[in-house]
């Protein structure tokens, strides 16, 4: 177990920057997308926009969710002789 922690561990780190760049770039989109779908639903014409809104709203709920846990998983998985702080 120890094995595959400090493996989870060097490979969560080594990618954290990238992933939550990726991440922050996808939340911002959409965030953006749920912004304009509710607008067109509540000032045009109460089109069919609802769908998208819910879509968007549940991946950016779901990428939260995950940025959330990424940091919680690398504080599990960190070796004992490694003094690690990390910052949001």
């Amino acid at each position: 177990m120890k094995i595959l922690k400090t493996i989870i561990y060097h490979f969560l780190m080594a990618f954290r920057g990238i992933f939550f760049t990726i991440f922050n770039i996808v939340t911002g989109i959409l965030a953006l997308v749920i912004v304009i779908s509710l607008g067109i639903y509540i000032f045009g014409g109460k089109s069919n926009t609802l769908g998208p809104t819910f879509g968007a709203s549940l991946l950016f709920l779901g990428i939260y969710f995950l940025k959330h846990f990424y940091d919680k998983i690398i504080f599990w998985a960190k070796p004992d002789d490694v003094d690690l702080t990390l910052y949001k």
